[in-house]
């Protein structure tokens, strides 16, 4: 097996190879992105994590910054409350006062996903909320079901 030998140069061991291999490789966007989506994940890997007030921001961040499609979602609707890392192929952003769940999943390592809508937040999914968030969420239900039963029947 080779050796990192420094008398010999010509012989790559699995140290110099890395090292030169390091050297050679310029981060372009793309790998700077999935860098920072890989490196954050574990920590937060299969927690629902509060945004607002929580330790939320610094992964939404990292989400919106490697993905594209999460960061223009966020733009466009704001910050959720919560946010699920799956995997770092899969993300999902709930929103309570709309009761709804968005799933970013991605293929690979490309940073672009799809976005899947959920309505309605799972039950066991909202038992992980703090108190006043699960109060929110049954308000928003509520609400939802007074503005339905409001709306006369079409003709």
């Amino acid at each position: 097996m080779p050796t990192d030998d420094p008398e010999n140069p010509s012989e790559m061991g699995p140290t110099r190879t890395l090292r030169l291999l390091l050297k050679t490789i310029r981060c372009g966007e793309l790998t700077k992105r999935f860098c920072m989506a890989a490196v954050g994940t574990p920590p937060q890997k299969g927690q629902v994590v509060k945004v607002p007030d929580g330790s939320g921001p610094p992964r939404l961040e990292t989400e919106k910054q490697f993905d594209p499609t999460i960061g223009n979602f966020v733009e466009q609707n704001g910050e959720p409350d919560y946010i699920l890392v799956e995997s770092r192929q899969a993300v999902q952003l709930i929103y309570i006062d709309d009761d709804r769940i968005i799933r970013f999943q991605r293929s690979g390592i490309w940073p672009n996903s799809r976005a899947l809508v959920t309505d309605g937040i799972p039950d066991a999914l909202g038992n992980l909320f703090t108190i006043e968030d699960k109060n929110r969420l049954r308000q928003s239900r509520a609400q939802k079901i007074a503005n339905t039963e409001s709306v006369p029947p079409s003709e």
